[in-house]
C-alpha cells in the first residue's frame, strides 16, 4: 500500500496517536465520509479506491511496530521538503524568527511546527527585535525616581562625583556598589556627622547627598531602582555619543564605529547579543544608517577567517624570522670556533 494511513486518516503521527479506540473511531468516520462521497464527480474514485484499503488499514494501524513505521514514514513525508527548506535558509547555521514565519505563513503550515524541525537539524534560531520596544526600554523611557536622581546630580558637582557609591567611597573601597545596604547607610551617616556639620553650602549640599544616600540604599528594593538608574545613564551616555558622532558622519555609521558602540555595551550588560540587539534598534529608531555584519553572517565570518589567516601568516612569519634569527647566531658562534 503506497499511502500512508496516518496522513490518509488525518491522525497525528508527531508523536503519534496510539490509543486504539481513537484510531478506531478515525477509521469509521473516514469510511462512512469516503462511502457517502464515492460519487463525488472529482474525487469518487480517489474514494472508492480509499474504501478498498480498509481492510490493509485497519490490520496496519491495530499492529504496533507497523503503526509505527507508518508514523516514522509519514514524519519523512511531511518533513522531508520543509527540512530540505530550513538546511538552505539556515545554511549559516542560523535562521531569524521572522524568516521562519514566513516560512511557515507561505507554507501555511504550523509555526510550533516549523520551530520544532529547526531545533531538530540544530539550527539556532536568531530571535526577531522589535525595534522601537527595545529603544524605549533601554534608552527612552526613563527608570523610575530617575527625576529625583537627576536633582541630585547638582548637589554632587561641588565634590566631582558622578553618583552616590562614589560619593560615599573613601577612596580605598572596590566594588562599591555590592555592598550591603547597612553598610552603605552607615558610611552615609558618617560622613554626614563627620564632614558635613558647617552651616555652609558646601556642608549643605553634602548633607543633602548623604540623607539622599540612605534614601536610595534603604533596602535592596530602593538599592536596585537607584542601580537601574545608573545603568540607564551609562546607556544613555554611551548610545548619545554615538549618535553624535552619526552627526558629524551624515547619519551614517561604519561596522567598526559600531563595535566600538557595541563593545562598551556589551562591557556594561555583559551580553554581546543584547548589546548588538539595543545599538542596532537604536540607529533604526534615530535613523542612523547602519548595516552591520549581523545581518550578513556570510561576511561576518569572511572577516573573521580573513582576520584569522593574517594572524597565521604573521605567525609563521616570526617563526620564520626567530629561525633565521638562529640560525645566523649559530653561524656566527660556528666560525668563532674555527678561528
Amino acid at each position: 500500500m503506497n499511502e500512508n494511513c496516518y496522513l490518509l486518516l488525518e491522525l497525528e503521527f508527531d508523536p503519534p496517536v496510539k490509543d486504539q479506540a481513537v484510531i478506531d473511531q478515525r477509521i469509521e468516520e473516514k469510511a462512512k465520509f469516503w462511502s457517502t462521497n464515492s460519487n463525488h464527480f472529482k474525487k469518487g474514485a480517489e474514494y472508492k479506491t480509499y474504501l478498498e484499503m480498509l481492510p490493509e488499514i485497519k490490520k496496519i494501524m491495530s499492529d504496533p511496530v507497523k503503526r509505527k513505521g507508518e508514523a516514522d514514514s509519514a514524519c519523512s513525508i511531511v518533513y522531508g521538503p520543509i527540512d530540505q527548506d530550513l538546511k538552505v535558509l539556515g545554511t549559516t547555521g542560523e535562521i531569524a524568527e521572522n524568516v521562519i514565519e514566513n516560512y511557515a505563513n507561505t507554507k501555511k503550515i504550523s509555526l510550533n511546527v516549523i520551530k520544532k524541525r529547526v531545533s531538530t537539524l540544530e539550527i539556532k534560531i536568531i530571535q526577531k527585535v522589535d525595534f522601537q520596544i527595545t529603544y524605549d526600554k533601554y534608552y527612552k523611557n526613563k527608570p523610575k525616581n530617575a527625576e529625583t536622581f537627576d536633582g541630585m546630580k547638582t548637589y554632587l558637582k561641588p565634590f566631582n562625583k558622578d553618583d552616590f557609591y562614589a560619593f560615599l567611597n573613601p577612596g580605598t573601597m572596590q566594588n562599591m556598589d555590592k555592598l550591603p545596604c547597612d553598610k552603605l547607610k552607615q558610611l552615609a551617616q558618617e560622613k554626614k556627622k563627620k564632614e558635613f556639620y558647617k552651616n555652609d553650602t558646601y556642608s549643605s549640599a553634602g548633607k543633602k547627598v548623604c540623607e539622599a544616600c540612605e534614601l536610595a540604599f534603604k533596602d535592596e528594593s530602593s538599592k536596585t531602582i537607584y542601580d537601574d538608574y545608573l545603568a540607564w545613564c551609562k546607556r544613555r551616555s554611551i548610545l548619545d555619543n554615538a549618535k553624535e558622532i552619526a552627526k558629524i558622519t551624515g547619519k551614517k555609521m561604519s561596522d567598526e564605529q559600531g563595535d566600538i558602540y557595541i563593545g562598551k555595551l556589551t562591557e556594561l550588560l555583559k551580553d554581546r547579543t543584547l548589546a548588538e540587539n539595543i545599538f542596532i534598534s537604536f540607529c533604526k529608531i534615530e535613523k542612523i544608517e547602519y548595516n552591520p555584519d549581523l545581518y550578513n553572517p556570510g561576511k561576518k565570518e569572511d572577516k573573521a577567517r580573513k582576520k584569522a589567516e593574517e594572524e597565521a601568516r604573521k605567525k609563521v612569519g616570526e617563526e620564520a624570522r626567530k629561525k633565521a634569527e638562529e640560525e645566523a647566531r649559530k653561524k656566527v658562534e660556528e666560525e668563532a670556533r674555527k678561528k
